[in-house]
Formats: C-alpha cells, sequence, structure tokens
C-alpha cells in the first residue's frame, strides 16, 4: 500500500489552547488535493480514524511540533545522503493533549519557551498536522505538527492552511518501524 503525505495549517487563535489540526469528514486543499482519482471527495475523517491516530499518539508518548516542518525536511536531506539541519521543538503532544469533538480532532501543544514567545508576539499565526493517509483517503499516521505561517485550507474552524509541498506528495513515510 502506498502512503500519500500532507500538511494542514490551522490558526493558533483559541483562547484556551486547543486547536483543530484535522476536521471531520470530507475535506480537501484549495488548489484541489489529494489529486488521486480515486478520492474524488477528499480526504476522510471520523472518529474511528481520529481513535487510531490519538492510540499512536499514546502508544509513542508524544509527538512534536516543529517549526516550518524541519524534521521533515531534515529526514528527506538524510535520505539523499546529505547533512541535515538542526531540528529543535517548538512544541510538544502528549497522549492528554490530542482529542476527538464532533468537528475533528485537536490538539494542545505545550510549547517551548521560545515558541511561546514567538506565538505571543504572533511572529507564527499557525499550526500544520502533517500526516500520511491511505488509499481511501483517510489519515493513518499523524507524523507531526508544525508552526508556519502559510494559510491555505478553508473548511475547519480556525482552519486557514494547507500547505503541501508538491514534491513531497507522493512521499512514502519515512519514518516507518
Amino acid at each position: 500500500m502506498s502512503r500519500k503525505i500532507a500538511f494542514l495549517h490551522t490558526a493558533l487563535a483559541q483562547e484556551d489552547g486547543w486547536r483543530q489540526v484535522l476536521p471531520a469528514g470530507y475535506f480537501r486543499a484549495q488548489d484541489g488535493r489529494p489529486h488521486e482519482p480515486t478520492l474524488k471527495k477528499g480526504w476522510f475523517m471520523d472518529k474511528s480514524v481520529a481513535d487510531r491516530l490519538i492510540n499512536q499518539v499514546k502508544a509513542k508518548g508524544k509527538i512534536m511540533v516543529d517549526y516550518e516542518h524541519a524534521w521533515l525536511f531534515a529526514a528527506l536531506k538524510a535520505q539523499n545522503g546529505e547533512q541535515p539541519e538542526p531540528v529543535p521543538a517548538a512544541a510538544w503532544i502528549y497522549a492528554d493533549d490530542i482529542k476527538w469533538q464532533e468537528d475533528g480532532l485537536w490538539v494542545k501543544p505545550r510549547w517551548t519557551k521560545r515558541a511561546k514567545q514567538m506565538v505571543d508576539d504572533e511572529e507564527y499565526t499557525g499550526l500544520s498536522a502533517t500526516f500520511t493517509y491511505d488509499e481511501s483517503g483517510k489519515p493513518d499516521l499523524l507524523m507531526n505538527v508544525a508552526l508556519t505561517n502559510d494559510p491555505a485550507l478553508t473548511n475547519l474552524k480556525g482552519l486557514t492552511n494547507l500547505a503541501a509541498l508538491n514534491q513531497l506528495a507522493a512521499l512514502s513515510n519515512p519514518f516507518t518501524d
């Protein structure tokens, strides 16, 4: 089975710290992604998909929030034999920091001091979830989340962007065990 990868961007304006990173139901990017002919309605998220993603985070212990998807670019460099740049964490999402609500999957990042200051100063205004998805368009692995400022997706509460790199759209998960 081939996995595809997508990046989602959500606004950071929620006062309680929770941010929606994946919507309920079918969703797609403003630019039309996903482009696979079998995914005419787009990606799909429901409680059963969310439960699988939540359980993955619980099993792993936490996932990282980085800056501008730096971990993915570092992994790609390493795959190409290049020296990757350091990938500092902006925040961490632990098992208690991810939940399903009727409108989608939500996270509550635990910010580092540096990232919290950047968010407070509005140097970064959004989160971008990175996930792989299966042939039916259901997310099957929440890889990480990134701080970013690149808006694109319009159908989520607080969601302003789907920022995927076209050259990475067909990338298989480089982090499989």
